[in-house]
């Protein structure tokens, strides 16, 4: 498609913004930390891992960019009486803060969310909320 010279934003949408607009953005994004968005309007990526798959967990997150603009909900599958590390397993491999969920945790750009052991996980609104475990409902 051609595009129309008198349309600065042609065929693909706006024109791109000055770069440095762009990086003021972002430098005023990090300086003000994370903030509960409560439509979540950004993407949630939930991960589910077995036991097993802790190596597997570790490799992702070194490989995952710490300012994609993502947030990751870890889910594992462990007993209910079972202690969980793996918020601590996990923050060693990422710069992106890690934190163990509880119920009504807003969820942010850039984190990293592990399920408790013997809960069920569900996002709303952009909030994490702890449910019952299927074991224990029957």
């Amino acid at each position: 498609m051609a595009r129309d010279s008198e349309d600065p934003a042609g065929p693909d949408g706006p024109a791109a913004t000055n770069p440095s607009q762009g990086e003021a953005a972002e430098a005023a994004h990090a300086a003000s930390g994370p903030r509960p968005d409560p439509g979540a309007p950004f993407p949630v990526v939930g991960i589910g891992a077995s036991a097993g798959g802790i190596p597997a967990l570790i490799d992702f997150f070194r490989a995952a960019s710490a300012h994609a603009g993502l947030a990751y909900v870890v889910i594992q599958h462990l007993p209910p009486d079972h202690d969980s590390l793996m918020a601590e397993i996990l923050s060693r491999h990422t710069a992106m803060p890690v934190q163990e969920i509880s119920d009504g945790m807003a969820v942010a750009r850039d984190h990293v969310y592990v399920i408790r052991p013997g809960y069920t996980v569900t996002l709303a609104g952009g909030l994490l909320h702890l449910g019952e475990s299927v074991e224990r409902r029957g």
